[in-house]
């Protein structure tokens, strides 16, 4: 064991370093795991001096590659082997135990707030089964949105990772051993290929998420670590090389110099910063790697800053304080608090400590040493039935309302498809002609078409229900992209700087394609906080916000090609105006969206909305969806989020007011334009 107060020189303390009685405990490597995990609760509490705290993941990562293979190695040398079946038991006893913990209090919160959604059932099983990183990627969830509808688990994406790389690492390592004998050269080649062909990976591709979720890309930072574990177990080059490398303190200054570096990184380094994804998190992993070596030899300012005794007490129970924390960010928002920034933090920062510590005094360590029991109930029976729990709640408990406390999106956008199928313009069961009205002719039932972004979809699905069983119209789909606004290129800055998505931007390609393939007669548009919040213009270099001239000027032309992109066809294109985000949902939502959502800039697209339709009087009409909405009716919730419908609100604002003001503005338009001849 090495600590600072025995280690009385560099060189004695690098001998020891690596050393099979050196592997037991490295106090300094506690407190660098209580860094580690300190930098990541900043990042998540959303400070904007620690917009880099992500990267201390990058950390967790290198010092896991370190440490499972100095084990690994030292097991060997002792046994001449390496019992991969113990090995694996001690992992699963240290760190399933407490992940199961965190996914049944997360399940049992949902139920109770009646938030499990579909989505949030995928998030709990990809978690159980560690596979996290790879649904949040499937499923579109970019890590720049972190903070816009969270997930509670969206954190167990890196423990999936260290899971699957504890399955194939000890395989690997193992092998190597054994083929290589007492020498490390053949597991030294065999670590050094992976790493190089995980660089490799990650400078070829191109999607910044694909390289931050990827098991394949994040496995450099892993086996850089593990590399360093073989450099400093080969005897040889650790006294040849490495030794006059510590004697001279250039190990030592280097460590320094990565300790530096990784600070101004934790601070500076945006998510969505495009050095991220170019190689970025590969240059993490070898500063990583030089924290490593400074905080385990012992000696060094480094090694001195890990064995203090705050960050010490942190690493020592950070496994809990990362499963805790970021549930605890999330169920504890404003709007549920009712607390300002700082306050809020301070609470759940105390709470999850509060619950680190006594899970990792009452539940994970007795568990590792197998000596916890009450009566006959030992872990081991325990186990099974806690797994069997685990899988039966989430897939029995009912589904929640899809846009209580957040909108389930990807359960809407297939409602739609499904009832769009069911509603063909040629359905015999739909009249093709509306009653005539007093004189007015006789009028085509309309199809309906939904266009925008997460809000329109919210409130489509209740028109397109109403549509199929009132037969006052037809659905025939719509194009409604999560997370996209109109306006297009640039930079947008709602959570987090983000450049905007190829996704967002080719909704004119998209929406043409669908007018020149389906009938439709009403294109529905609405457009809600996208446009509001603060926007970098294609071409500008400044920031502007909606009010500014020429952000104004282009967001209008914008939404004039929109218009005209829709009806080109000949449909009449009917903007919605965008309600004023509740009180309680701008509460729950960061600064930066909060601010977003002020009156002023509502009121200002609105006004920018009016004057498009008034440029267009021919082929657009507008209809005052906020005119008329409040956030209750008759003390009925319509927005619980603030922003998007939930189901009950969205059906009688449907029944009461959008549907039949959507049929009534089609009507005036067909029969005006019958007098003037433009129609038939």
């Amino acid at each position: 064991m090495v600590t600072v107060d025995e280690a009385h020189s560099p060189q004695r303390a690098f001998l020891r370093f690596g050393s099979d009685d050196g592997l037991t405990h490295l106090p300094a490597l506690d407190g660098l795991r209580g860094l580690a995990v300190a930098v990541v609760v900043l990042f998540h509490g959303d400070w904007p001096w620690a917009k880099g705290g992500f990267l201390g993941v990058s950390l967790f990562f290198t010092l896991s590659g370190f440490l499972i293979t100095s084990l690994l190695i030292s097991e060997h040398r002792q046994r001449h082997s390496v019992d991969l079946a113990a090995f694996w038991g001690r992992r699963f006893r240290r760190l399933l135990p407490a992940a199961l913990l965190t996914l049944a209090a997360v399940t049992g919160v949902l139920i109770a707030l009646d938030e499990l959604t579909g989505s949030a059932r995928l998030d709990i099983w990809a978690s159980m089964f560690n596979v996290a990183n790879w649904r949040f990627l499937a499923a579109g969830s970019s890590y720049n949105d972190l903070f816009a509808e969270p997930s509670p688990l969206r954190h167990f994406w890196s423990l999936a990772i260290e899971e699957q790389a504890y399955l194939v690492l000890p395989f690997v390592v193992a092998l190597a051993l054994r083929a290589g004998g007492r020498s490390l050269r053949t597991l030294a080649i065999v670590l050094g290929a992976g790493w190089g062909l995980s660089v490799a990976i990650t400078l070829l591709l191109s999607d910044p998420d694909r390289i931050y979720y990827g098991t394949d890309t994040r496995a450099s930072e892993l086996l850089v670590g593990a590399l360093l574990a073989v450099a400093v177990a080969h005897e040889p080059f650790r006294r040849r090389v490495a030794l006059g490398l510590v004697q001279r303190g250039l190990v030592q200054v280097v460590a320094v110099v990565a300790l530096a570096a990784s600070v101004a990184a934790w601070g500076l380094v945006a998510v969505d910063d495009p050095i991220v994804s170019s190689g970025g998190l590969v240059l993490v992993g070898l500063l990583s790697a030089a924290l490593v070596l400074g905080a385990a030899l012992g000696v060094g300012p480094v090694a001195r800053i890990g064995a203090l005794g705050p960050l010490r007490f942190l690493g020592r129970i950070s496994y809990g304080v990362y499963l805790f924390h970021w549930p605890i960010f999330v169920f504890a928002s404003q709007r549920r608090t009712q607390l300002d920034h700082l306050p809020r933090f301070l609470l759940s920062v105390a709470l999850t400590v509060v619950l680190a510590v006594l899970s990792h005094t009452w539940f994970e360590a007795p568990l590792r040493r197998r000596s916890w029991r009450i009566g006959v109930v030992t872990p081991a029976r325990l186990a099974p039935v806690v797994v069997l729990l685990m899988i039966a709640v989430p897939l029995l408990a009912p589904t929640a309302d899809p846009a209580l406390g957040g909108f389930d999106a990807d359960a809407a956008a297939a409602g739609l498809d499904e009832l769009a199928s069911r509603a063909p313009a040629d359905d015999p069961a739909v009249p093709s002609t509306m009653p005539a009205v007093a004189d007015e002719p006789v009028v085509p039932v309309p199809s309906l078409g939904f266009f925008g972004d997460s809000v329109a979809l919210s409130i489509a699905y209740p028109v397109a229900a109403w549509a199929l069983s009132s037969g006052q119209a037809t659905f025939e789909g719509g194009d409604a992209e999560l997370g996209c606004g109109i306006g297009r290129g640039g930079k947008q800055e709602a959570f987090g700087v983000a450049e905007r998505t190829a996704v967002c931007d080719a909704w004119p390609d998209r929406w043409g394609r669908f007018v020149d393939e389906k009938a439709i007669d009403v294109a529905v548009v609405q457009t809600a906080q996208w446009e509001l919040v603060p926007r970098m213009i294609p071409g500008d270099d400044q920031w502007r916000i909606i009010g500014d001239p020429v952000y104004d000027n282009f967001l209008r032309n914008e939404l004039l090609l929109a218009t005209d992109t829709l009806a080109r066809d000949g449909a009449v294109v009917v903007w919605l105006t965008v309600p004023y985000y509740s009180e309680a949902g701008d509460e729950s939502l960061p600064e930066p969206m909060r601010e977003s959502h002020a009156r002023e800039r509502v009121d200002r697209l609105n006004a920018m909305v009016r004057e498009v339709v008034a440029a267009r009087p021919d082929t657009a009409r507008l209809v005052d969806l906020a005119g008329w909405m409040s956030d209750k009716i008759d003390d009925v919730s319509l927005r619980k989020d603030g922003a998007h419908f939930n189901s009950s609100g969205a059906d009688r604002v449907t029944t009461d007011f959008l549907a039949p003001e959507l049929v009534r503005t089609w009507r005036e338009w067909y029969t005006a334009r019958l007098t003037s001849g433009l129609g038939g």
